[in-house]
């Protein structure tokens, strides 16, 4: 019967060294901290030449207008004295159309040209196709139009875009922006 305390005794205690935590471990080692490396510097490119209209150079006349790659550029609009005007300039900065309205309560529509025989302006809308007879003057194509003439108000709802077309010359395709319809308005 010893023979089985002991066995059990021996079994009891390898039982219950199971139970006693392991010793302890060292710590692990620090990771190294890694020296900063500067960041690359960042590589400069330039951006591609924007190829600009200059106000001497009007699109090509396009049958299907509507269509036609927009004249790049935006609208401005702005008090002149007691004229409101609104003017269309290229990116480069080069007014290329202007609506002002006049003290005699006349709307007077200018663009560039590069036809200095010129003597009509079309204006093309999505309602309505109109040609003009027009003057130049000082660089500029200029016609008048009665503050109250329809044709203003096509040119400021017409799917978002009306075209400029001097025979001979070319045309521009401008975006129907409210500083048109403001300047039309100061006009009534």
């Amino acid at each position: 019967m010893k023979f089985s305390r002991v066995s059990l005794s021996a079994l009891g205690v390898v039982l219950l060294s199971g139970c006693i935590p392991p010793a302890s471990e060292a710590p692990p080692a620090p990771m190294p901290t890694p020296t900063p490396t500067p960041a690359p510097a960042p590589v400069v490119t330039q951006a591609p030449p924007v190829v600009q209209q200059t106000p001497s150079v009007l699109a090509p006349v396009q049958s299907n207008w509507i269509d036609a790659p927009q004249t790049a550029g935006d609208w401005r609009w702005r008090r002149a004295g007691n004229e409101s005007v609104a003017e269309f300039s290229s990116p480069a900065g080069s007014v290329i159309a202007r609506f002002a309205c006049t003290a005699g309560r006349e709307v007077v529509l200018a663009m560039t040209h590069g036809n200095a025989a010129a003597s009509s302006m079309t204006v093309r809308t999505e309602t309505v196709d109109r040609t003009l007879a027009a003057a130049p003057r000082e660089g500029w194509l200029e016609t008048r139009l009665a503050a109250r003439d329809p044709l203003l108000d096509a040119m400021a709802f017409s799917r978002g875009r009306f075209a400029l077309e001097v025979p001979g010359a070319g045309a521009l395709y401008l975006p129907a922006y409210p500083e048109i319809t403001r300047v039309v308005e100061d006009c009534r």
